[in-house]
């Protein structure tokens, strides 16, 4: 018969407490602050392990157009970020000398170890690049652009329109064909300069990335973790042209791509920024859980009359 669950069961507690091991060997033992050091840097790695949890949840309600819990979703996302920076008070609280005094020890380990945090740090990166180039700024510029090329064209077309109106001949015909063939032509020039536009924006928001982190490491894996899993077709299409990837938006003939594809993004990153490319990641395989057992009746009748775990024994 299988123990029943309580608190410390649940969360693993004694496990959870023996995983800080200092490795500092002073007269009197262990350096008091390194256990602190070791606690604050476990607790960072499982808030980043939630974040992207939650990022994972926040796409999928996207996608099922699920804004009220999506909204929910975001709020939180931004309450744990302040969790995780309102942390460094607490390590703050160690001195230099504090730090000091045990860091020899930890030889080579950085923090700047983590790929939880350092691929967080270069999605954080590139958007922040997008908002540093002003592309928001360069997109509008480029539909105005678009629109001014459009209308000249229009106009061009109904002037020759116009002028040769009380032609019938073969002459007048011609006339409007060739201003169709403008119109056209200049309609074409205008959307392939916003998309080559587009394109372009992703492979300097990335190339800014690696410049602000100096990590291409981490932002190839990112890349490579949404790729394939980012295709979200509930949103707007002007919406998913301004994400990270957008797997639509980036197939087809080129020209007509508002994204370069995650391979070309991951070359130009490796070509140019002397990244190592793990190469297309696959999903986690997922775990096939059985459904639990049907208690005994006698079983469930004591399971009711129980007292929750918190309120101790009955």
């Amino acid at each position: 018969m299988s123990k029943a669950l309580t608190y410390s069961s649940y969360l693993r507690v004694d496990e959870l407490l023996a995983l800080q091991s200092p490795r500092s060997n002073g007269p009197n033992g262990p350096e008091h602050d390194e256990l602190l050091f070791i606690i604050i840097h476990q607790v960072y790695e499982l808030w980043f392990r939630q974040l992207i949890h939650e990022l994972d949840y926040l796409q999928g309600l996207l996608r099922a157009s699920d804004t009220p819990r999506a909204a929910h979703t975001l709020r939180r996302i931004l309450t744990i970020l302040k969790t995780i920076v309102s942390q460094i008070d607490i390590l703050e609280t160690m001195t230099p000398l504090e730090f000091n005094s045990f860091r020899g020890f930890l030889e080579s380990a950085s923090g700047f170890q983590s790929a939880q945090f350092r691929e967080l740090e270069a999605v954080l990166a590139h958007e922040l690049t997008h908002i540093r180039n002003g592309d928001a700024r360069l997109g509008v510029i480029a539909a105005v652009f678009a629109g001014i090329i459009s209308l000249v064209a229009e106009v061009v077309f109904r002037g020759m329109r116009g002028a040769r109106g009380g032609s019938r001949g073969r002459g007048g015909g011609v006339a409007v064909l060739v201003a169709l063939a403008i119109l056209a032509l200049a309609w074409l020039l205008a959307v392939v300069l916003r998309f080559a536009l587009s394109r372009n924006r992703e492979f300097l928001a990335d190339a800014g990335a690696v410049e602000l982190t100096a990590n291409p490491d981490a932002m190839i894996s990112a890349l490579r973790k949404v790729e394939g899993r980012s295709d979200m077709p509930a949103i707007p299409s002007q919406v998913q042209a301004m994400l990270l990837d957008w797997p639509r938006g980036a197939s087809g003939f080129n020209l007509w791509a508002t994204h370069p594809s995650i391979e070309a993004r991951v070359q130009a990153l490796v070509a140019y920024a002397g990244g190592r490319d793990p190469g297309p990641i696959a999903d986690p395989p997922q775990e096939e859980v059985p459904p639990p057992a049907a208690p005994a009746a006698g079983e469930a009748k004591r399971a009711a009359s129980r007292s929750p775990w918190w309120r101790g024994p009955a």
